[in-house]
């Protein structure tokens, strides 16, 4: 190939692919509605929460943990639908989840050509193979776990809340919203509990202790909660996908009212630190502290932060600013 034929492939790739550029601060806005998610990117670095959730950059490449996890999630949620919402058959139900699994999967670009997508254990046929063996493994038919039914007398699957929190937002002077949605709301031992599915790599000795303080489910039982439903905890399914073996674990934890009362007085000073970043426009590699520009693989943002020049580095990123009422499917934004 030339030089002018590589120039013009060049300037094609870039007309194909525009380079992201950085939002001038003075234009940025906080979001007004949080969940987890970003109290958790905040938490771990500051830096991070300034170009993932107020600059909306991401990665180019495609996340198949991700991607593969939505596709189980979807699934688990049409087959409890069709088994306890739509009195469909055990049979009925396993065939609708994997016709589910196979919508939301799709077919990924990075799986035409990358090998990694194609040998790896979370390909399709494999997250098929994981959801077949998760709901015969924990068979509703034979399940102590037995999901709520509401007013109307449909199943409690994929249940979302939204609450005020006692923080306002600097960009519209509201309170911020709490959003958070989980699998199932369910009844368990005489008691009721959130549900969640979690998909992994493994399930080691340790799996089960890392959800007794998580975040994320205390925010789910403060959600049911101020609407009323007293849960006493969450139940955690754990499905571990390896490419010779699916192994599955249940964890358990408890969320009685001091632990909830702690987790908002922590998510107020976190939102507090927010707005007082946002008010100073300083965002802190705190990840250089705790060691999360290296965490589980490295930061997706560590070349941002490790340039003089970030901004270089920009056309390895798009734009796409997540939004918590929509977890299926991020909304772009545009600038």
């Amino acid at each position: 190939m030339s030089f002018a034929d590589e120039a013009l492939e060049a300037v094609e790739d870039m007309e194909a692919n525009p380079t992201v550029e950085l939002i001038p601060i003075a234009d940025l806005t906080m979001p007004e509605v949080v969940d987890n998610t970003q109290l958790s990117d905040y938490a771990k670095c500051p830096k991070m929460f300034y170009w993932a959730r107020l600059q909306g950059l991401q990665p180019g490449a495609q996340s198949i943990h991700l991607h593969a996890g939505k596709a189980f999630a979807k699934a688990m949620e049409d087959f409890r639908v069709c088994y306890f919402g739509e009195g469909g058959t055990f049979d009925d139900a396993v065939a609708a989840g994997l016709y589910a699994i196979i919508r939301a999967y799709g077919e990924p670009t990075e799986a035409e050509s990358d090998e990694y997508w194609i040998a790896s254990a979370k390909s399709w046929e494999g997250m098929a193979c994981a959801y077949i063996h998760t709901v015969h493994n924990w068979d509703p038919r034979h399940d102590a776990l037995k999901p709520v039914t509401d007013d109307k007398g449909k199943p409690t699957v994929e249940c979302s809340f939204a609450i005020p929190l006692d923080v306002n937002n600097p960009s519209t002077g509201l309170p911020y919203l709490f959003h958070g949605r989980y699998d199932l709301l369910a009844s368990y031992g005489g008691s009721l509990f959130v549900e969640d599915d979690k998909t992994a790599s493994q399930l080691g000795a340790s799996w089960s202790g890392q959800w007794d303080l998580r975040s994320q489910f205390t925010g789910y039982c403060k959600g049911a909660k101020a609407f009323g439903v007293g849960v006493a905890g969450a139940i955690i399914r754990g499905t571990a996908i390896l490419k010779t073996k699916i192994t599955h674990a249940e964890a358990i934890v408890y969320r009685p009212d001091f632990l909830i009362e702690r987790w908002e007085h922590d998510v107020h000073h976190i939102l507090l630190n927010m707005n007082q970043s946002f008010e100073q426009q300083f965002w802190p590699t705190l990840g250089t502290f705790n060691e999360g520009c290296n965490a589980y693989g490295g930061c997706d943002y560590k070349q941002l932060c490790s340039s003089e020049n970030p901004e270089a580095w920009l056309s390895n990123y798009h734009r796409n600013f997540w939004d918590p009422t929509n977890p299926d499917g991020e909304e772009v934004k545009n600038d």
